[in-house]
């Protein structure tokens, strides 16, 4: 027998996935794990270790959506400046309260001498003020330019007005008398910072840092390769801090610092989008695109011998502002759940230390005298203070776990440091729909047994689980770490999403596969004359695909089908046959591994059958626990036998000279005629068709006229079914 092989075909079979309905345990170690939870008053170690964040009070709303710049002069007052009423806030030992308004909407930049003379400097199209302790006001320099997003002075007095669109940067001397130091060729210089006889300058567009001296020479210390250096700072021993962010969504030539995004919706007043593109039109930026996720951001020291390097990297978050600690690391602020990174000095990762209450920390402040640092953050406009030590309590909610169907929760377990005045809690509860809401259980009692307690939250799909911290020694923390859950999802039955039957005389044979091969493409088997049961589906993350191929084999049925399994279980397949009148499923193969089946029809009777698939879930399951189910193919034909021919005579025409009528009778015992045709001689042939003019039953006439010349002539006929079973004859006619 001929047998023909067709191109390497892939087909899936299920395999054993991560929701298997065995015991299954879900970790929570990492600080990317932790990244996905809630945190108030806690903090999340590099290492993976949750405690108690440093103290972070709220010191006052401002009632701005926005803080963009803090400042402080050499009697301990704070200044605050945001938008969007170009407001300066004074914070002092009485409270705050407004200490200068700008006639533009924005305040970006402030910057204080050793006179404690407050510089304002305001967009768009804005000015610097200057504004004296007592108050008073001028304006101390116009650059002419749409932004002004940054001040610093240098150790001479002079003052650094960091400029955009132009991406120009002035010095202005203390007479008021200004000159661009820096023409950087891109679009903003975005950020500054106070180095001996000049500053530190980064930009936006091409993200460089650069060292600008007093005289105007230039000197690029990094080029980050990121789309925007959004803050520097230089640490008590010269080296340079700065953050980089890397933008895919950023319309050219607008930063990304000035235009946070809104904060989701809470039950306080919330600028809306809609509002801030009214916004960034007031200050000309023209019609703003919807705002998205950058890319990356990352976090840059420069060594006081000039030698940079990347030291912190984050997809989740956008750095707006860095702030060096005395310990040698450094503080990074963020959007838009507002965390604040601490960078550890050894290089070995980042913590986030604590939680700001809005949206995006855009600007950081280090209070030396009084160990403090300030966080100014947007949406909403408030300002915070970083104290030192433990705060007495913090609570952290773990990320929703979704176990992807109904399971029994088992025993939770822990590791953690408990010092002396201190205490840990962990409660659970579950529930049945994505975000936790009413309908959950409530938070269970506290488990107190680390070593692993038995969780008395319902079963049901998600479940999550929060940890309480808290001391009464503000100098020491309880410690949390490596939170593993044991579940159990309940055991399903398996689903056959479809059955497909191949055409006929097709074989389907598996491949060798070298060390378990993986394929990433799918192909699904239906083909010219084949017939499926449900319409074809896409196949699951459960499935591992195999290699086969077909060939062609005389007599051949395949089928084919698709099913998985919601627990992931691996599956076994029963093939099962039933013809019509029949009552009792005969068993082709049991114990399938594969999603296909072929088999040689030749010892089964002409006639209609269905195919069954009987799929189990017991080589992943003790036999109480096993599941099964089926499904039933279409009807289809198993016809080996070919048609008969009857009656098949021919007869010269008496009134046509050289017309000869051939007439016969086909039948089939199985399925209906569809072909027939006759030669001449062995000639050409011609098909022909019933006398009714249609194939459709099993049965058909044939009566048709032949012209031919005169002489002996072999007329032979040939007639086939839909299984392509043939019939022929043949006659001598001799036509005078």
């Amino acid at each position: 027998m001929k047998t023909l092989l067709r191109p390497l075909l892939v087909i899936a079979i299920c395999a054993a996935g991560s929701i298997a309905s065995s015991t299954q345990i879900w970790e929570q170690k990492t600080l990317e794990d932790f990244e996905k939870g809630e945190s108030s008053g806690i903090s999340l170690g590099a290492e993976g270790k949750l405690q108690l964040s440093p103290p972070v009070d709220l010191v006052f709303e401002t009632g701005d959506p926005y803080v963009w710049a803090l400042a402080r002069d050499s009697r301990g007052r704070v200044f605050v400046g945001g938008g969007n009423e170009g407001k300066v806030h004074l914070l002092k030992d009485g409270g705050p309260s407004v200490f200068f308004k700008a006639r533009e909407i924005e305040i970006h930049a402030l910057a204080v001498d050793s006179g404690d003379n407050l510089y304002v400097g305001s967009s768009p199209d804005g000015k610097v003020y200057r504004v004296a302790p007592d108050g008073t006001t001028s304006v101390f320099f116009e650059p002419k330019t749409k932004y002004i997003w940054a001040l610093a002075f240098d150790r001479k007095g002079n003052l650094y007005v960091a400029t955009g669109d132009k991406g120009e940067l002035f010095k202005v001397d203390t007479q008021g008398h200004g000159t661009v130091v820096y023409k950087s060729g891109d679009k903003h210089v975005r950020a500054l910072a106070s180095y001996g006889d000049g500053v530190i300058a980064g930009t936006e567009g091409r993200g460089r840092i650069a060292r600008v001296s007093s005289e105007g020479q230039v000197f690029v210390l990094y080029d980050a390769g990121a789309r925007e250096i959004s803050s520097v700072a230089v640490a008590q021993d010269g080296a340079i801090y700065a953050t980089g962010i890397r933008v895919g969504s950023t319309q050219p030539g607008q930063p990304t610092l000035r235009t946070p995004t809104p904060a989701a919706p809470s039950s306080q007043p919330l600028l809306l989008e809609s509002a801030l593109q009214g916004v960034m039109e007031r200050i000309g930026a023209g019609p703003q695109p919807p705002m998205r996720e950058p890319q990356s951001s990352e976090l840059y020291r420069i060594t006081s011998d000039g030698y940079p390097k990347q030291i912190w990297k984050s997809d989740r978050v956008t750095a707006f502002s860095v702030v060096p600690l005395a310990d040698g690391s450094a503080m990074v602020g963020t959007g838009d759940r507002g965390l604040i990174y601490k960078v550890n000095a050894d290089e070995r990762g980042a913590s986030v230390l604590a939680r700001a209450g809005g949206s995006q920390v855009t600007t950081l402040l280090s209070d030396e005298r009084s160990k403090t640092i300030y966080a100014g953050t947007s949406n909403l406009g408030r300002l915070y203070k970083i104290g030192s030590g433990y705060s007495a309590e913090g609570s952290f909610e773990s990320q929703v776990k979704d176990a992807n169907i109904f399971s029994k929760w088992g025993h939770l377990r822990w590791t953690q440091e408990s010092p002396r005045g201190t205490s840990t809690k962990i409660l659970t509860r579950s529930g049945n729909t994505r975000e936790p809401d009413s309908t959950w259980s409530p938070w269970s009692e506290p488990l107190s047994q680390p070593s692993g307690q038995q969780v008395t939250s319902p079963p049901a799909r998600f479940f999550q689980w929060k940890v309480v911290l808290s001391t009464t020694n503000n100098d020491v923390t309880p410690v949390v770490d490596n939170i593993q859950l044991a579940y159990l999802p309940r055991n399903v039955a398996p689903e056959i999403n479809s059955v497909v039957l191949q055409p006929r005389d097709m074989a389907i044979e598996r491949m060798p596969v070298v060390q378990d091969q993986q394929f990433s493409q799918f192909t699904q088997f239906s083909g010219s004359g084949g017939s499926s049961s449900a319409p074809p589906q896409a196949p699951t993350p459960a499935l591992r695909f195999v290699p086969t191929r077909t060939s062609t084999k005389r007599g051949w049925q395949s089928v084919t089908w698709e099913a998985r399994d919601e627990n992931g279980d691996t599956l076994t397949y029963s093939v099962q046959i039933k013809g019509d009148g029949e009552s009792e499923w005969r068993t082709l193969k049991d114990r399938v591994e594969e999603s296909f089946f072929s088999w040689d029809t030749a010892n089964f009777p002409d006639g209609a059958y269905t195919v069954r698939i009987v799929a189990s879930d017991a080589p992943s399951n003790p036999p109480d626990l096993t599941q099964h189910t089926t499904r039933v193919s279409e009807r289809f034909y198993i016809d080996n036998t070919p048609p008969s021919i009857n009656g098949f005579t021919i007869a010269q025409e008496a009134q046509s000279k050289g017309a000869i009528r051939v007439r016969f009778r086909a039948i089939d015992t199985a399925t209906w005629l569809n072909k027939a045709e006759y030669t001449v001689d062995a000639g050409e042939a011609h098909i022909v068709f019933p006398s009714d003019g249609i194939f459709d039953s099993e049965s058909e006439e044939f009566d048709f006229v032949i012209n031919v010349s005169a002489g002996e002539h072999v007329v032979a006929i040939r007639v086939s079914d839909r299984a392509n079973n043939q019939a022929s004859a043949k006659q001598v006619v001799s036509v005078k």
